[in-house]
């Protein structure tokens, strides 16, 4: 019964995760159609949200893994490890290449030093953060439903990774026109 109970609360916690990336895609996309200051905050204070419910569906998530990998299937189980290693990657994404942007963006907008023009809020870094992250964890969803050996779980991580790179691509590229505050592409 309590290892029914963890499992609950480990696939509950992992969609506390995806409803964190959830928020995050709505302010990223809020962002990116901003055309006033006052859309620009808008936008920016859905990030709130975005930290106690990554954070508590990542402590959720960590806490029942923990229990289940010791009681259940071991740590040197190669799906165990690899998912490990992606929660890892994507904490460390989410702080660096997101987190620290986004304080950015927001003292900016608070202090006055970040305008419309030019915003730094259509840094393709978030976006390349983002999918990246959304891929890696379809993939620690796809060891967990499948449990594939070492060979395996390294494919499947390694195809997750890239999928969100190669979905940033376009954005490094330059070939998405800016969004005007009619909603559509700006010519180039």
């Amino acid at each position: 019964m309590l290892r029914s109970l963890v499992l609950f609360v480990h696939i509950a916690s992992s969609m506390g995760l995806f409803a964190a990336l959830g928020i995050e895609g709505a302010s990223l996309l809020q962002l990116r159609r901003a055309s006033e200051p006052a859309r620009l905050e808008a936008a920016l204070s859905g990030y709130r949200w975005v930290r106690p419910v990554g954070g508590a569906g990542m402590m959720g998530t960590i806490l029942s893994g923990a229990y289940l990998a010791s009681t259940a299937w071991g740590w040197r189980t190669a799906w165990i490890d690899v998912a490990l290693g992606g929660v890892v990657l994507l904490a460390v994404m989410g702080g660096t290449m997101t987190g620290l942007r986004i304080a950015r963006l927001q003292k900016g907008v608070r202090d006055g030093t970040v305008g419309l023009p030019g915003l730094p809020a259509r840094d393709p870094v978030l976006w390349l953060s983002f999918r990246t992250r959304v891929a890696i964890l379809i993939g620690i969803l796809f060891l967990m439903a499948t449990k594939p050996g070492w060979q395996g779980s390294f494919v499947a991580m390694a195809v997750a990774v890239a999928a969100g790179l190669l979905a940033s691509l376009a954005d490094f590229q330059g070939r998405g026109a800016p969004v005007t505050s009619e909603g559509k592409g700006a010519a180039r």
